[in-house]
């Protein structure tokens, strides 16, 4: 009987993997596949390969490469934003001069996420805050060019965000 359930469990999962599933001679399940995996859609995660009782969730986009973004609109006073989980580029449209800039970093980034920001005119003053337990790097630009992402880089082993372009 255990060897049966091992069989069982075995022809599921392989029947998983290829998205369709074979019971009795003549009949064939086809099994729910999504045809686009969007930035938000939501993903079972093992951290760090330890299964728990507790499960955790990863968004596509940071597991497929699609970068997750923040589109601001058209503001018109100096913008302030803070990045959430996931997020990598803040972007938006200022409908009139720019002086100053407030740009806060994720609470819970991992080695080697990337934040960016980007308008479309010129940021004289650009001021990276760190969230909680994070500290910015002295290398970090205090200023933004018109249409030109100013990027940081997180660095976990110093829980530091450096310079990333």
């Amino acid at each position: 009987m255990k060897s049966f359930r091992i069989f069982g469990a075995l022809a599921l999962a392989c029947a998983i993997g290829s998205g369709t599933a074979a019971f009795g001679a003549n009949t064939t399940v086809t099994l729910p596949q999504v045809t686009n995996v969007g930035p938000s859609d939501l993903f079972a995660d093992v951290v760090g390969g330890s299964p728990t009782a507790t499960t955790y969730f990863a968004k596509g986009g940071q597991i497929s490469s699609v970068e997750l973004y923040s589109w601001g609109g058209t503001i018109t006073g100096d913008p302030a934003y803070t990045f959430t989980n996931g997020v990598t580029l803040y972007s938006a449209h200022k409908a009139s001069g720019l002086s100053t800039a407030t740009i806060t970093t994720e609470p819970n980034p991992t080695d080697g996420k990337r934040e960016c920001y980007l308008l479309d005119q010129t940021t004289t003053t650009l001021t990276w805050t760190a969230n909680t337990g994070q500290t910015i790097d002295s290398s970090v630009r205090g200023s933004g060019v018109a249409s030109v992402p100013t990027c940081i880089i997180y660095v976990a082993s110093l829980a530091k965000w450096v310079q990333g372009n």
